[in-house]
């Protein structure tokens, strides 16, 4: 529901801004924060949560990868296919990313939408 939303989103907020969490757990908050935004239907605020994810908890492979993969999408459900491209393809050039999951799923939207990968 979105009362249980909005209380998630409060505890990942106040996570984030904590001095006491970790970068992964703030990097899995923004990951959060992002996906609920979406959920709602705040692309907007998503792409930034997003954004934020894998600028500030980069060493954390998973929730960058997952981050970067998210933000493409809500670029796509923004109209800005440019962006989105530009986002899978900095993806796929992330040596150190990989072996993740959203590398993969990157390089197949990629060649769904008509770019080579």
């Amino acid at each position: 529901t979105r009362k249980e939303s909005s209380a998630a989103s409060d505890v990942y907020k106040r996570q984030t801004g904590s001095r006491l969490a970790s970068s992964r757990q703030k990097a899995r908050a923004l990951l959060e924060l992002g996906r609920n935004a979406q959920l709602s239907g705040d692309a907007v605020r998503a792409a930034g949560h997003f954004q934020r994810c894998y600028l500030s908890g980069g060493k954390w492979k998973e929730s960058a990868a997952e981050a970067r993969w998210q933000h493409g999408r809500v670029l796509e459900e923004m109209n800005d296919e440019a962006g989105a491209r530009a986002v899978y393809r900095e993806l796929l050039e992330r040596r150190d990313l990989a072996g993740e999951p959203a590398v993969q799923a990157a390089r197949e939207r990629l060649k769904a939408m008509g770019g080579a990968a």
